[in-house]
């Protein structure tokens, strides 16, 4: 028995009919029935509906070792060639712009067991992606030509592309006019489903209050306004019946190497706002990725929904627990008394709001691994304490 990844040969999943067998081995009859797994006319394992990693890469393995035996024990009216032809067809997915979010989504999904290509305009030159076991896709998304040479057949595309800390030229370019190439593509061909990787940055409210995917999405700042103008893309290919779509609000990632305002804070360059500063929404790269999966195989066509960690902090407070951990001076304070004129002109940082995960974790069961700041951090903060030069002292909380 081979393992592959499905082809736009191959029977399509959603139309399949189950095999009513009783000779089925009752371990795959209950993987069939309870997992969202269909086995066709021709004894091949399809995945209609997969589930969670750490559940798929178990089944997955149970399946192909009970399919393998029913190979060897199978009915004598089995043909030969159905026999021979027994494939276990798994996930195949194409991530768009393999970048620090991709690079661990893919990653993951990759270690469970799905094939995973992963698409970058310089290709795979330092080796990353193969030693995620994710296959490099030389493209441009800002190329129409260059997507055209890439096949279709996925159950699943994740759009996560940057736009390098650009302007707005730049989004207009990536983000919309990338959006509007890739649903072009998509409409003539397989396409189980498309994620688009958003910004909780759409949330313009400055009042502190609490946000949800309900919430108005009225940015300020021309950025802002593209990403909701490329959200509007990818809603109306869904609306419209070409791919079903989904959108991940992401809110700031941090992670290896990664955290604006931790980085200024290790370079001397954070400033206190006067009080406490406006709230800060965070999440872990690692707990986006998982957010992304989540989304993909669980989440609902048409459906937005909000990445973000448990709890937002405010500045002020937030740069307290750095200094508090690391021994390193607590940042001055900025100079102005006005908490809105104090905030840098950054891409989020015009906005004072708390952004609410609660539909990521009420419908789809979603938890992060680091639900705060405290235990996202704590790794980074560790390598700072034991790096040479550093002087460890615990300033006062204030």
């Amino acid at each position: 028995m081979s393992l592959k990844a499905p082809t736009d040969g191959d029977t399509d999943r959603r139309s399949a009919e189950p095999l009513g067998d009783q000779s089925l081995p009752r371990r795959l009859i209950e993987i069939v029935g309870s997992s969202g797994y269909i086995l066709d006319s021709r004894h091949k394992l399809h995945l209609t509906h997969t589930p969670p990693t750490s559940q798929l890469g178990t089944d997955l393995r149970a399946a192909h070792t009970d399919l393998g035996n029913f190979a060897e024990s199978a009915p004598p009216e089995l043909d030969p060639a159905d026999r021979q032809s027994m494939v276990l067809v798994i996930m195949r997915i194409l991530i768009v712009g393999c970048g620090y979010v991709g690079l661990a989504l893919g990653r993951q999904l990759s270690s469970s067991g799905a094939e995973v290509l992963g698409l970058r305009r310089q290709g795979d030159p330092d080796g990353s992606l193969a030693a995620a076991g994710i296959q490099s896709v030389r493209a441009d998304l800002t190329r129409p030509e260059d997507l055209e040479a890439i096949p279709g057949g996925f159950d699943a595309v994740v759009c996560a592309v940057s736009s390098s800390r650009g302007g707005a030229d730049a989004y207009r370019e990536v983000f919309l006019g990338g959006a509007r190439n890739l649903i072009e593509w998509a409409r003539h061909r397989r396409v189980g489903r498309l994620v688009s990787v958003s910004s909780t940055s759409v949330y313009s409210q400055t009042d502190g209050s609490w946000v949800t995917e309900d919430s108005p999405v009225e940015p300020a700042g021309e950025t802002g306004r593209l990403l909701v103008a490329t959200e509007g893309v990818f809603a109306e290919a869904h609306r419209s019946g070409i791919v079903p779509t989904q959108i991940v609000r992401v809110a700031g990632i941090y992670g290896p190497e990664r955290g604006h305002l931790f980085q200024q804070f290790l370079a001397g360059l954070a400033r206190r706002d006067p009080g406490q500063g406006r709230w800060i929404n965070m999440i872990h790269r690692d707990d986006v990725a998982s957010a992304l999966e989540a989304v993909m195989l669980h989440g609902e066509a048409g459906r937005t929904y909000n990445a973000v960690d448990d709890e937002p902090v405010l500045q002020g407070a937030f740069l307290e627990f750095l200094a508090h951990e690391t021994g390193l001076p607590l940042p001055p304070l900025t100079e102005s008394a006005d908490p809105s004129g104090t905030i840098p002109v950054r891409k989020r940082g015009t906005t004072h709001k708390r952004v609410s995960n609660r539909r990521l974790q009420e419908e789809l069961g979603w938890r992060p691994q680091f639900p705060t700041f405290r235990e996202g951090y704590a790794e980074a903060i560790a390598a700072v304490i034991s790096s040479p030069g550093t002087t460890f002292q615990r300033p006062a909380l204030l």
